[in-house]
Parts: C-alpha cells; structure tokens; sequence
C-alpha cells in the first residue's frame, strides 16, 4: 500500500460514511465530493488538503503550524485550499475535526452579491 492509498483510507475511514459522499479522481489525486461539491483531495505528491472557502476557517487552519497552501504543479496557490500537518496524517480528532468543516462548507453556498441595474437615462 503506498502513503497516497494510506492517506485515502484515512480520509474515507472519516468521511466516507457521511451523507452524499463521493470519492473521485479530479486533478489527477483521489477527491471527496459532497453532493458534487469538491471539499477534500489527497494530493499526488502525500499530502491531505481541504477546502476552506470560509476565509475565517482557513486563516484559522492556516495559522496551524506545519500547514501549507496548495499549490498544483508549484504555480500559484490554490485560494481555498490548505495542506494540513503531516502529523494530521494518522488521522485523530484534529484531521476530523477539520474534514467536518470543510464538508459542511461543500454545501454552503457562497454568498453573492447582487448587482443594481443601472439606470437609464431618460431621452
């Protein structure tokens, strides 16, 4: 078994009984979906991410010792995205904890902000 399938079976071990999870390969990494929403990955190179697209959770995830942003390829980071610890690897209530989060914001749907229509002026 290589650390990338360990690292999977961490990860399902946690997740996998959760409702509307699906496991898929995006990416070219193995990716956990909630109802068609990307919100976990296993990144190719041994590396658990999750997405955070609440700035507040991710600033607080990110403020963790041993994270890191992912960053596909080495280009630009990825925005909602952080690498947890490698000492998260094993699994425990911190990597869980973190999951559920990230899980819970798969279904959230971002805010948005409408627009006003612009007036038009009077000819």
């Amino acid at each position: 078994m290589t650390d990338v399938d360990k690292l999977r079976a961490v990860v399902e071990e946690h997740v996998g009984g959760k409702a509307g999870v699906e496991a898929k390969t995006m990416f070219g990494c193995d990716a956990f979906f909630k109802k068609g929403a990307i919100f976990a990955l296993i990144w190719k190179e041994g590396r658990i991410g999750v997405k955070l697209p609440d700035a507040e959770a991710r600033d607080e995830l990110n403020a963790v010792k041993g994270t890191a942003p992912w960053s596909p390829g080495g280009k630009m980071a990825m925005k909602a995205w952080v690498l947890v610890p490698v000492s998260w690897h094993k699994g425990g209530p911190a990597l869980a904890g973190w999951l559920d989060r990230a899980y819970a914001q798969a279904e959230a749907k971002p805010k948005t902000v409408k627009k006003k229509a612009a007036k038009k002026k009077k000819t």
